[in-house]
């Protein structure tokens, strides 16, 4: 019996941490969102490359939760940014992959002076992002 409480309280511990966000593929998002218009938007202008590979610092994914911080923003209600890429797929994902998830593809509230959370009710997941100065 102490073995299975010690169990589920490891769970829960290691299933409502902060999970951050996949830098490596940086490129990757980058290109999914701007396309063509990548090298010229974002990898040729420093201050715009050193901004958005900061965000990918200040971005983690929470899973398992079940009553998220007041106050939140609903992330079922976001829209992706098809401002470049015109053939991106508008629908929401099931469940948000820390390897797959691109904080690029939506209209989120990312440069803020104060953390900013977006709970997904679908997946019951949520997204901390800390403030762009700290």
């Amino acid at each position: 019996m102490k073995l299975l409480i010690a169990f589920l309280f490891a769970s829960f511990i290691v299933n409502s941490q902060e999970i951050p966000l996949n830098s490596s593929n940086f490129n990757k998002y980058i290109k999914q969102v701007y396309l063509d218009q990548a090298e010229t938007i974002v990898f040729s202008n420093p201050v715009h490359l050193k901004n958005k590979k900061a965000l990918l610092k200040r971005v983690f994914i929470i899973n398992n939760v079940k009553k998220p911080p007041k106050p939140y923003n609903d992330f079922g209600t976001l829209q992706k940014i098809t401002t470049y890429n015109k053939e991106l797929n508008t629908s929401l994902p099931d469940s948000l992959v820390r390897s797959q998830f691109n904080p690029f593809l939506y209209k989120m509230d990312i440069y803020n002076d104060q953390t900013v959370f977006y709970y997904y009710s679908k997946s019951k997941q949520l997204i901390k992002i800390y403030p762009s100065k700290q």
